[in-house]
């Protein structure tokens, strides 16, 4: 602001004007209960050019104030705000005694013997749009409604195949906040081990007419800073009177809180969703879907912002789908189906319960999750009709069954599926599954290519077709579908021990 220079008391006009980056305005009224409000006053020299929209020094901040709430001595919170040029201008540029003091572009001089009197409303920023824009300011003649945001940025949302609304998940933030207030919105920061409890959960309503969720959370100051994460809720199972149900997080502060999951026939509803940073759905299993302490895919803590809090939700088990297969009896075939009798799959030596890590999305399974649970073995979904249409008995339609991620191989023990015909012979596919190389990767995907799927991850549908002949096992396949794709080579197998 220009506060200080020569001036000609025959012409009234000013010279060697001088500058400042900064003046402090004087306090003319105090606030109350009864009249939220305080004014403010400065005197300045004439001269500075309030720059109108899509001009030049639009965004540049003219005004700059802070807002201490205090309990007695002790600050409570420290809200920042700026107005911009554009703003002040859009405020002013419809008055009649200001049309003399614009030029060709709309930019604003502010003039000898003129008041300019700003009336500014100011409040939080409201976390209401989980996939939609927070609300902007509103422009009212001569008023300004403003907020705390100061941070913008772009999620990838977009960049990730996506379906439908998410439905029936609780959503969860915590507060990774900063010693000192920012003003460029900058605290990367990946403080999320723990915390995550239910007095951090929010209370969600559905908007069917703008098809987005809001809640009743906001940016409380400029020094809170909040990662967001979803988790889906239980189903209410075969009594519809039932609600879908929260799942418990577990507070755990040396590994990081967690909730519960376990293998089945369906997939349980457990989701859980974080905002991504515009990289591919890569999962570690040491970082889960961060995947790297350095190359981190899930979003530093968020500040005041009015950008979109856009959440990618996945599917934290595995989905495994099994084929079979079979030639006519003259070539060595078997009977997939007889006497009333269906073959069976069985999956053996897996774990089936496991945890999800809140903070990263890492799934731990087994021993490494409860240190007391054991490997099992599970039956598979049989297919209905269990006969694929016009195949003659020689192909069955898709077995599947829900398993908790894990790896297939670990130390001496091997995951691996039992195959049982109705004649009573039994097929093994033990050292054998976790050899099947992939031969192609869909987006998305963690599996490499030409390399052997030795896990099951989360968010990946495994489809093994297997052929069956009195000889053994041949001709095994493998392609990741729905999810991620991975698309395994023809094997030859034999009986196994």
């Amino acid at each position: 602001m220009p506060y200080k220079g020569t001036l000609n008391v025959a012409t009234g006009d000013f010279s060697s004007i001088e500058k400042k980056d900064e003046i402090v305005m004087a306090p003319i009224s105090t606030t109350s209960e009864s009249d939220i409000k305080s004014q403010y006053i400065a005197q300045v020299l004439p001269g500075y050019k309030i720059a109108a929209e899509g001009k030049a020094n639009e965004d540049k901040n003219m005004l700059q104030f802070k807002v201490v709430t205090k309990d007695g001595d002790n600050i409570t919170s420290q809200n920042i705000y700026y107005v911009t040029n554009k703003s002040v201008n859009n405020a002013l540029k419809d008055k009649e005694n200001i049309n003399g003091d614009k030029d060709s572009d709309g930019n604003i001089t502010m003039a000898q013997g003129k008041h300019y009197i700003l009336t500014i409303t100011v409040g939080k920023t409201a976390i209401k749009d989980i996939t939609a824009t927070l609300v902007d300011w509103t422009t009212v003649t001569g008023e300004h409604t403003q907020d705390n945001a100061y941070l913008t940025f772009t999620n990838s949302f977009a960049s990730y195949t996506t379906s439908t609304n998410a439905e029936h998940f609780d959503l969860y933030r915590l507060n990774d906040a900063s010693n000192t207030i920012s003003t460029d919105g900058s605290h990367k920061v990946y403080n999320w081990g723990t915390g995550w409890s239910v007095d951090n959960k929010a209370t969600l309503n559905w908007d069917a007419t703008n098809n987005k969720w809001t809640t009743n959370w906001f940016f409380e100051d400029n020094k809170s800073f909040y990662h967001f994460r979803t988790v889906g809720q239980g189903e209410p199972g075969e009594d519809e009177s039932k609600t879908y149900t929260t799942r418990t997080i577990h507070t755990d502060a040396t590994s990081g809180d967690y909730f519960d999951i376990e293998a089945g026939m369906t997939d349980g509803r457990y989701y859980w969703g974080a905002p991504m940073v515009g990289k591919e759905l890569k999962y570690s299993p040491t970082y889960g879907y961060d995947y790297s302490d350095t190359d981190h895919h899930l979003f530093y803590a968020i500040g005041a912002t009015n950008s979109n809090i856009h959440i990618t939700q996945l599917h934290m088990l595995s989905k495994i789908r099994v084929v079979l297969k079979t030639v006519d009896a003259s070539h060595g075939g078997v009977n997939l189906q007889s006497g009333g009798k269906n073959t069976t799959v069985k999956i053996t030596n897996v774990f089936t319960k496991g945890k999800v890590n809140m903070g990263n999305g890492l799934v731990t399974a087994g021993t490494y999750y409860t240190g007391n649970d054991s490997r099992s073995s599970v039956y598979m979904t049989a297919p209905s009709p269990f006969i694929k249409e016009n195949t003659s008995n020689l192909e069955t339609n898709e077995f599947t069954y829900f398993i908790v991620p894990q790896k297939l191989v670990d130390n001496d023990d091997y995951v691996g599926l039992e195959i049982t015909t109705p004649d009573n012979n039994i097929y093994y596919v033990v050292k054998k599954l976790s050899e099947i190389k992939a031969t192609s990767v869909g987006n998305n995907g963690t599996q490499e290519v030409n390399k052997p799927i030795k896990w099951w991850y989360p968010n990946h549908s495994y489809l093994y077709t297997i052929t069956l002949k009195k000889t053994g096992i041949e001709n095994i396949t493998c392609t990741l579908v729905d999810w991620t794709e991975v698309t395994g080579n023809n094997q030859d197998v034999t009986i196994e021990d």
